[in-house]
């Protein structure tokens, strides 16, 4: 929420530069009552919690008005009985990556349809793609903005987040994370255009 539900906590929070961190407070304060009982309820050891966000929500930093850090929310995988082992992961991911995690970690072997990667077992290059004036690649370090006919714009978003020196006048025609994106869109249209979303049964 923006807004602190009223009677909910005291309204003593710290203030931030923009409304919505006031409530960041607020979103810890909820999370350790919502904990404190989930912990006493059976088969909690067992569950596996997934924190994240369906947006972002304003910056007051410029490298978060800028793809694809305006598109950065958490994305926490959280196993009380030690399911996941405790890390962090500084590769692209992305909220099609959620399905086939999920499947791998239940150990499912069975074919199915999806656009996402297990996180934890697939050792495909990392990639994730969004939408924003066109569809766009996040690969390893490298940003690459498609406006649906070429690569425009192509920039290593790690050691430059403000985009100030645009990689794609030099850089090679074609390459794997082209091939991808590329790939990746003919496969959405075809499946969206034929309502295709399972994999067929064996003949």
């Amino acid at each position: 929420p923006f807004q602190l539900p009223p009677g909910f906590y005291p309204a003593n929070y710290p203030e931030g530069e923009l409304p919505i961190q006031r409530m960041f407070a607020y979103s810890d304060e909820a999370l350790r009552a919502l904990f404190d009982r989930m912990s006493r309820q059976p088969g909690y050891a067992n569950t596996v919690f997934i924190f994240t966000a369906d947006h972002g929500s304003g910056a007051d930093n410029e490298k978060y008005k800028k793809v694809p850090y305006n598109f950065a929310v958490p994305l926490v995988f959280y196993s009380p009985g030690g399911l996941i082992p405790p890390g962090t992961d500084e590769r692209p991911a992305g909220h099609i990556d959620l399905m086939p995690t999920l499947l791998g970690m239940l150990g499912y072997d069975k074919p199915y349809f999806a656009f996402g990667q297990d996180l934890f077992a697939d050792t495909l290059p990392a990639r994730t793609i969004n939408y924003m004036g066109g569809l766009n690649t996040i690969a390893d370090s490298l940003l690459y903005l498609f406006n649906e006919k070429e690569f425009g714009e192509i920039y290593d978003y790690r050691t430059d987040p403000l985009q100030h020196h645009n990689l794609a006048p030099a850089f090679p025609a074609d390459n794997a994370d082209m091939h991808w994106t590329k790939a990746f869109i003919q496969q959405y249209y075809r499946h969206v255009k034929n309502r295709r979303y399972v994999v067929p049964e064996p003949n």
